[in-house]
C-alpha cells in the first residue's frame, strides 16, 4: 500500500509563492511514489488544471479557517495520511489542533511564508497576542516546524520561544519555465508602447506589503535623471490598484507605467526588461528576486524583513536600499542602470536558490 502524502492550504488561487511550492511539491511527491491529496479549505475556482490527474483535489468549501477544523479532524481520522504539510498561519494552529482532537499519528508539518509579527503589526492587541500564544501552544506538536528564511525563523523563535534548532529553514524551490513567443511577444508589445527607455519590472500583488506606491515615488523622481518605462505587474486589492491609478494620473506618468493584470508567462517579462524592482515592506522570502536573477536582471530591493538581504547576500548581487526611503530607492535605481554586477553573475547566483535541492530537503523531512 502506498504511503500518502496531504498538502492543505487555505486557497489556491491566486498563485503566490506557498502556492506555488504547494504545486511544485505535491508533482514532487508523487513522482517519488506516494498518494497525493492537496486539500483546500475555501477554494472557489476550479484548479484542477494545475495538477495531474492522479493528484486528488478535495475542497473542504469552508467559510472560513476555522470551519475547517471538523472536516480536518474527520479527513485525519478517516484517510490517515502519513504525512501532513501546512501551509501558513493560523491554518498551521488550526491543523495541530484538528491533529490532537483526531488521536491522529500523522507527521505533521508547518510551513511559515511570511515575516509574522511584520505581517500582523498593525492589528489589534488581540490579534497579536492570539498570534504569539497560539504559536506558542501549539508549534510544539508539530514534528517539524519549517521556515523560508532565517528572517522567518528568527520570527517565529521570537514568537513561539522555541530553540533556534526548532525550526528548518528551506528556501523556496523556484522553478522557471521557458519563455513563450506568445508570451514575448505580448510583453514586448506593451513596453514598445511605453517607450524606448530603461525598462524596470516589478513583479507582486496590490497590497500594502508590497508597497508599489513607494516605487512610483521614486519612478518620478528617476524620470528627472533618464527616460524609462515601468510595468507592474500585478492582482490584488482594488483599493490598492485604485490608489496607484491615482497617482499615475496625478503625476502623469500614464504614458510611461502600465500595471498588467495576471500573466502566465512571467518568463518573458524577466527577459524583455533592464531592471528588476522590489519595494516591499516585508517578504518571507521574495521568490520574484530569484526570478529575477535567473533571467539576469539587475536589482534593486527594499532591505526588508526577511528574505531579500539573503538571497542578494547583504547586497553583493543587487542594490538593498531602507524600507519606505523613495529617494533613496530612485538614487538606488540611478547607480544600477550604470553600474551592476554581470548577468552571468547574477544567473549564477539564482542557482543557489534553485533545482532540487529543497524539494529533497521537504522529502526528507516528510518520509525521514
Amino acid at each position: 500500500m502506498k504511503r500518502k502524502a496531504s498538502l492543505l492550504i487555505p486557497d489556491f488561487l491566486p498563485l503566490a509563492g506557498a502556492e506555488k511550492i504547494l504545486l511544485d511539491l505535491a508533482h514532487d511527491q508523487l513522482l517519488r511514489g506516494f498518494d497525493v491529496d492537496v486539500i483546500t479549505c475555501y477554494e472557489t475556482q476550479n484548479i484542477s488544471n494545475f495538477f495531474s490527474k492522479e493528484i486528488r483535489l478535495i475542497n473542504f468549501n469552508s467559510h472560513s479557517l476555522s470551519q475547517s477544523f471538523i472536516p480536518l479532524v474527520k479527513y485525519l481520522k478517516q484517510e490517515k495520511p502519513d504525512v501532513l504539510v501546512v501551509f501558513m498561519w493560523p491554518l498551521t494552529v488550526v491543523a495541530i489542533l484538528a491533529k490532537i482532537v483526531a488521536l491522529s499519528s500523522v507527521r505533521l508539518i508547518t510551513t511559515d511564508h511570511n515575516t509574522l509579527s511584520m505581517q500582523y503589526a498593525s492589528k489589534s492587541f488581540l490579534m497579536k497576542m492570539g498570534l504569539r500564544f497560539s504559536i506558542m501552544l501549539t508549534y510544539p506538536f508539530a514534528k517539524y516546524r519549517v521556515a523560508v528564511s532565517r528572517g522567518v525563523a528568527k520570527d517565529l523563535m521570537q514568537l513561539s520561544k522555541l530553540k533556534q534548532n526548532s525550526f528548518k529553514v528551506i528556501y523556496n524551490p523556484i522553478k522557471v519555465m521557458p519563455s513563450t513567443p506568445l508570451g514575448r511577444d505580448f510583453a514586448n508589445e506593451i513596453w514598445d508602447v511605453l517607450g524606448t527607455g530603461t525598462r524596470i519590472l516589478n513583479v507582486g500583488r496590490l497590497k500594502r506589503q508590497k508597497n508599489q506606491k513607494l516605487l512610483l515615488e521614486a519612478f518620478a523622481q528617476v524620470l528627472e535623471v533618464f527616460d524609462a518605462s515601468l510595468v507592474i505587474l500585478s492582482d490584488g486589492e482594488d483599493a490598492i490598484k485604485k490608489e496607484l491609478q491615482l497617482y499615475i494620473a496625478e503625476h502623469d506618468l500614464k504614458n510611461r507605467v502600465r500595471l498588467v493584470p495576471h500573466v502566465d508567462d512571467l518568463t518573458a517579462w524577466y527577459e524583455s526588461a533592464d531592471m528588476f524592482v522590489l519595494s516591499s515592506d516585508y517578504e518571507g522570502f521574495g521568490n520574484v528576486l530569484v526570478e529575477a536573477l535567473n533571467a539576469g536582471l539587475p536589482i534593486v530591493s527594499t532591505d526588508c524583513p526577511s528574505g531579500p538581504s539573503e538571497i542578494l547576500s547583504g547586497g553583493e548581487f543587487g542594490r538593498l536600499v531602507p524600507v519606505g526611503r523613495s529617494d533613496l530607492l530612485a538614487h538606488a535605481i540611478i547607480e544600477t542602470k550604470y553600474d551592476h554586477p554581470s548577468s552571468c553573475i547574477l544567473k549564477n547566483r539564482a542557482k543557489v536558490f534553485m533545482g532540487d535541492s529543497a524539494f529533497l530537503e521537504y522529502s526528507s523531512l516528510m518520509h525521514d
